[in-house]
């Protein structure tokens, strides 16, 4: 199977992993496209109350997956919202909250997770190499379509050491960098 390898500045936990890791491991509720237009994603679709108070995302939860192999259960993907109440009632999540929130179809766009790095995604965790607290390179495996490349996230702590990588050939492509500069 073919590999690419990526590299990327910043220093990275499991608590703050890059928006590019994330979103090949797990989905969200929702997605934002390239327009920056909320879709259904997870939820097949949502409703909001008059008052913009109440939202109640439905589910078809039999059409996915964890990359464990379980099905997905609708109790498994709960958002830790504050001052926001969850309920489940059958295939749908409904959020009650306090006073209207119209991003909120912005907010659980962020993709869901079982435990750890186990998620709905087209990439599975596969193992990583950690420097200190920090990742130094994280792999991703295909989940279920094996023609998708493996993937390794290598995290660089300098633009300048980013490039370097890339030159000498520890990388085959770069996210995220402000400048070609130095880049053969």
């Amino acid at each position: 199977n073919k590999t690419i390898k990526i590299g990327i500045v910043g220093q990275y936990e499991i608590s703050n992993l890059p928006d590019q890791v994330i979103n090949k491991l797990s989905y969200g509720y929702t997605y934002i496209d390239r327009e920056g237009n909320v879709k259904p994603m997870l939820a097949e679709r949502w409703e909001v109350s008059s008052d913009g108070k109440t939202y109640k995302f439905t589910f078809i939860p039999e059409k996915y997956n964890w990359t464990d192999g379980s099905t997905l259960n609708i109790n498994d993907i709960k958002y830790d919202f504050r001052d926001v109440d969850q309920e489940i009632n059958g295939n749908m999540v409904i959020f009650k909250l306090k006073s209207p929130l119209s991003v909120l179809p912005v907010l659980v766009s962020k993709p869901v997770f079982k435990s750890g790095l186990i998620g709905l995604g087209p990439y599975k965790y596969f193992k990583s190499d950690i420097n200190g607290k920090y990742f130094k390179n994280i792999y991703l495996k295909a989940s279920n379509d094996k023609d998708l490349p493996d993937l390794i996230f290598r995290f660089y702590d300098s633009e300048s050491n980013l490039v370097e990588g890339y030159n000498l050939g520890e990388i085959d492509k770069i996210d995220n960098l402000d400048s070609l500069e130095g880049i053969n």
